[in-house]
């Protein structure tokens, strides 16, 4: 049975103080996690609030997480998804902010930004299916459900 470790992450704009820091901070703290439980599969989503795909201090750091953890981007596994997740309506830029990291890139089936005509957010929806087998799911207080 093939388990997974599941994070949900949202990391500090740019002009954030000590910025540099609670991506360390934050990235260190999965990989406590993951070498915890490193029978696991790990999936990472959320908002990096930064483009992966550019370059600078912090991105350096993430890139490298990315590497040394064997993790896909599954915006790279489907590169037509390669599209922006975030507008800041302010200026009208659009960019990409929003991510899915796996280390386990054979269970992800499809990926993708989803656009949907109604939103409350800045942000469009990620989605990624994957296939994996049914197994019981066991919380944190070891209830299996």
């Amino acid at each position: 049975m093939f388990t997974y470790l599941f994070s949900n992450v949202y990391f500090p704009c740019s002009g954030t103080a000590n910025r540099l820091t609670i991506y360390e901070n934050l990235l260190s703290g999965i990989e406590v996690w993951r070498d915890r439980y490193n029978d696991c599969g790990c999936i990472i989503a959320g908002d990096f609030n930064c483009d992966l795909d550019d370059t600078d201090a912090v991105l350096m750091i993430v890139q490298n997480f990315i590497q040394n953890g064997l993790f896909v981007r599954c915006d790279d596994k489907f590169p037509y998804q390669k599209v922006s997740t975030y507008m800041n309506e302010t200026v009208r830029q659009p960019s990409r902010t929003d991510y899915i990291l796996t280390s386990s890139v054979n269970v992800v089936c499809s990926f993708g930004v989803m656009d949907q005509i109604i939103s409350f957010s800045d942000h469009l929806p990620i989605m990624a299916e994957l296939f994996v087998s049914h197994c019981p799911v066991t919380t944190l207080s070891g209830d299996k459900v």
